[in-house]
């Protein structure tokens, strides 16, 4: 496992975040790329940014490294902003779509791409930047929480972004986490008990008597079980593939990438 940065460390630009902007327009590319220059300056915070033309330039860079915040425009040729942010969910699942347009009638459309927000131009600093600090903060809550799992070779610390889903092996939990998976030591307490700490985090699911599922790291639901984004599938009873489906469009529904 790997440390994470605190706070401070976080404050101080010790963390290199990366942030894309897509809109044909120079002027407005060179509008948003202001303000943000002048946020990141303020908040003393780090970040590699790349501004785009055309959304078929931005999917490619995100196919080879996702950014952690989209600054979009919606109205564009070829591809609109909509379009643009649905596709970007095949990709990346967990960035910040934030839609900056001159024009409100997408806002419901916004919905498909799980946007994270959505402002009317002209921008105002006192408008983006606590859209800014929400979804960096998200971002940071899901790269930090976590807890420790006791295994017969002691404990290991797992991030909760990085579990893909826990199951109960006889009296042991089975954590699979990006990397790997591990083990907890036998006890005698409920699933319900073990998983608890989990299933406080909205990006949870107990699905069933001894699954517990990371939301975030579902790709589909049909009858026949579950698909990851890692392309593992898992069976589950119908009826609960039924119930799962409703949790999972709910949770992204309610904007699941914001936390």
């Amino acid at each position: 496992m790997y440390g994470i940065l605190n706070k401070q460390e976080w404050e101080r630009g010790l963390v290199m975040r990366s942030i894309a902007i897509c809109d044909d327009d120079a002027a407005e590319r060179a509008k948003t790329r202001a303000l943000l220059d002048a946020y990141l300056n303020g908040r003393g915070m780090a970040a590699r940014v790349r501004e785009f033309t055309a959304g078929k330039e931005l999917l490619f860079a995100a196919e080879e490294e996702p950014f952690d915040v989209y600054l979009l425009d919606v109205v564009m040729p070829e591809r609109n902003g909509i379009e643009l942010g649905v596709s970007l969910r095949g990709t990346d699942r967990t960035g910040a779509i934030v839609y900056l347009t001159t024009s409100e009638d997408f806002a419901i459309d916004s919905y498909a791409a799980r946007a994270f927000w959505y402002l009317v131009k002209p921008v105002k600093p006192d408008k983006l930047y606590p859209v800014l600090d929400m979804a960096f903060d998200a971002l940071r809550y899901k790269e930090e929480a976590g807890g420790q799992v006791r295994t017969q070779d002691g404990s290991v610390r797992l991030l909760f972004d990085e579990i893909y889903y826990v199951e109960s092996v006889e009296r042991r939990l089975n954590y699979v986490y990006r990397g790997g998976a591990a083990e907890s030591q036998a006890d005698t307490a409920s699933f319900q008990q073990k998983v608890a700490p989990l299933l406080a985090d909205k990006r949870f699911y107990r699905c069933g008597a001894s699954l517990v599922l990371n939301l975030q790291h579902v790709k589909a639901v049909d009858r026949s079980g579950v698909t990851l984004d890692t392309g593992e599938q898992l069976e589950i009873p119908r009826r609960a593939a039924a119930e799962l489906r409703a949790a999972w469009q709910r949770y992204w529904l309610e904007g699941g990438g914001k936390l």
